[in-house]
């Protein structure tokens, strides 16, 4: 019947929201992942809360000119850049962003460098042409990476460029094309 106390330990198992990786899917676009849900506020969405400095030597300056939400997964945020070059490593530091639960980003973790894959400016312009018709006057860009739409859209000027070539070999001798191709009377 005497006087008893309890000590009572707590101790904090949760882990602080932290920035995973940063990625380059696309021109002017980086993905930043987290390992939580993040609150998307006014902290979040505001640009100068994403500082972007050059790890590579003579690195020119990156800035993020616009922060949105990615719908669906809100542990990533969608960033939009200007400047940069090619091939050069970044490194991109987060501030003053918390997660869904309110918990403020690890300072350990707010960090996390990467490579822009793809240039600011415009790949040059390759113009398609045939030897014996000149000139087709497609102008294509040059891939950097194969993916499945870069196929689709491979797949795609090569079924123009047939169909145009079938058209302007109509227009020689009688204004028919065998089924190979070749100008002349319609074989069968």
């Amino acid at each position: 019947m005497a006087n008893t106390s309890t000590l009572t330990y707590t101790f904090n198992t949760t882990v602080l929201p932290r920035l995973l990786s940063v990625s380059n899917p696309a021109e002017k676009v980086l993905i930043a992942h987290f390992n939580m849900g993040m609150r998307h506020d006014a902290a979040f969405m505001a640009p100068e809360n994403w500082h972007v400095t050059g790890v590579t030597p003579g690195a020119s300056e990156l800035d993020i000119i616009g922060v949105r939400a990615s719908a669906g997964h809100p542990n990533q945020a969608l960033l939009s850049y200007s400047g940069g070059i090619n091939t050069a490593i970044y490194n991109l530091r987060v501030v003053g962003v918390v997660s869904s639960s309110g918990d403020p980003i690890d300072p350990l973790h707010d960090n996390a460098d990467f490579e822009l894959v793809y240039q600011v400016e415009a790949d040059p312009g390759v113009k398609l042409f045939n030897s014996v018709f000149g000139p087709i006057g497609i102008t294509q860009r040059p891939l950097t990476r194969r993916t499945v739409d870069k196929l689709v859209t491979s797949r795609s000027i090569a079924l123009g460029l047939d169909v145009q070539m079938q058209l302007r070999l109509q227009s020689f001798d009688n204004g028919t094309a065998g089924r190979d191709g070749r100008p002349g009377i319609r074989r069968t």
